[in-house]
This record gives C-alpha cells, structure tokens and sequence, in this order.
C-alpha cells in the first residue's frame, strides 16, 4: 500500500511540474501586437511669417500757397520762353549795341514781302560818317507778318516787344504802294504809279517819327518795266532831297 502511494504522489507532482513549464513556455513565446502608427502629415507653422517692406517716402501735401507759387514760376518761364519766340521769329540774332549810333534799315515790296533792292538803295543814300546802318536786322517775317506797317503806324508796344532799343537807336522803314493803268490808244503802254513812304523813329528822341512820301510815274509795255521805271525817278527824288538825313535831329551826331 505504501509503494502505491508514494507512485501516485511523485505522479502528481510530475504532472504539476509538467503544467508549469509548459505555461511559462507560452508566456515567454508570446509576441506583443502592435497597431500600425499613422504618420501625421507636418502641420504648418501658424506663427506669422514676416517679410521686408521698404520704407514708405513720407508723401507731404503741397500747401495752396506753394501749389500757387509753382503755377506761377510756370507761367513765368512759359512767358519767357514765348517772348523770345517771338524775338526770334522778327530779329535776326548776332547784333549788339555799339558805340557809335545805329539804325536798322527795312523795306517792303508792294506785296509785302522783305525788299532787299530798296533796302541797299536806302542805306547807300543814308550812309554817314559815325552812324552804323544795319540791313540785316529784321528778318524776312517782321516784314511778312505786318509789323514793319505796325511799327510805322506809331506802335510803340512792339519797340518795347522786340526790346529794339537795348540795340537800336532807331529804324529807317520804307514800303513801296503801286498801281497799274494800261492805254489801249498808245499800244497797251503800261503806266505804274508809285508811292515810296519811309519813315524815321529816334528810340533816342522819345522815339520821334519822320515820314516820307515821294510819287513818281514810270513807263513799260510789261508790268516789271513800268515799275522799273518808276522807282528809278523815285529814287532820283530821294537822292535830291536835302531834309531825308539822320542826322538833324539826331543829338549824338
């Protein structure tokens, strides 16, 4: 009886020691699962980003009384510059004030164009020791434009306008008034009629004005000729006549 207890006791603690091994061998095969881990996508940094920014320029506000000053400093240059268009368009540039006085000579064509023939004529007829006679000081638009008859006719506006005195000290101007008559019974004879007016302004005598008008008839068969004609005996009369001189009233002379 005693050996088949003892049997029965060393198989039960077998089996005991059996049970725990093989339980501690499950515990230490098992694996420990892990769920897969989704990435977070990177977030973007909420922090204010900050970019350069140059200056602003101080805008200040033009205050009226400047805004006006600059208007007016416009309208001043744009004056200016107009003025001496205009200077321009009238004088020949070059000339300066001498010492010895000095009158610009000018003439007009019939047709109010610059007469260069007559203006020669007329200078060689004044020429004078100590007087300097410019034929060249207008240009051919004073002429064109009217002035030469506005400058005749007492304007004295324009002296100033074309600051005439600051080089001048007066204007001979000469211009020519024609008229044609044919004659049937003589053979179509042309006959011109010719009227030559000058007149002398003194910027030096409070701008005194001469005038003077000679009359002559001349004969042709064309137009050209008859007007030739005329102003050959006009200047016959110029030539004769004592009183046309700068130099009576002049006080420099």
């Amino acid at each position: 009886m005693k050996k088949v207890e003892g049997w029965k006791a060393g198989l039960f603690v077998g089996s005991l020691s059996l049970i725990a091994i093989a339980f501690s061998m499950r515990e230490a095969n098992r694996i420990p699962s892990y769920s897969p881990q989704r990435l977070a996508p990177p977030q973007s940094d909420s922090r204010p980003q900050i970019t350069f920014q140059p200056p602003e320029e101080s805008v200040h506000p033009i205050a009226p009384s400047q805004n006006m000053a600059l208007q007016l400093e416009k309208e001043r240059r744009d004056k200016e510059e107009a003025h001496a268009r205009y200077i321009t368009r009238n004088v020949n540039p070059g000339f300066s004030r001498k010492a010895i006085p000095s009158f610009a000579v000018v003439a007009a064509t019939p047709e109010g164009k610059l007469n260069s023939a007559l203006i020669s004529k007329l200078v060689s007829r004044l020429a004078t020791n100590g007087l300097e006679l410019i034929p060249s000081y207008f240009t051919s638009e004073f002429v064109a434009d009217g002035n030469l008859r506005t400058l005749a006719d007492g304007s004295n506006e324009l002296i100033a306008d074309l600051e005439l005195s600051k080089v001048l000290d007066g204007v001979v101007l000469a211009w020519e008034e024609i008229a044609f008559e044919t004659s049937p019974e003589l053979q179509n004879l042309v006959t011109a009629s010719l009227d030559l007016h000058v007149s002398i302004i003194r910027f030096t005598d409070h701008n005194n004005r001469e005038t003077f008008v000679w009359h002559a008839k001349g004969p042709g068969f064309r137009k050209p000729d008859a007007q030739l004609a005329a102003e050959e005996r006009i200047m016959t009369q110029v030539a004769r006549d004592a009183k046309f001189t700068l130099m009576p009233s002049h006080p420099q002379l």
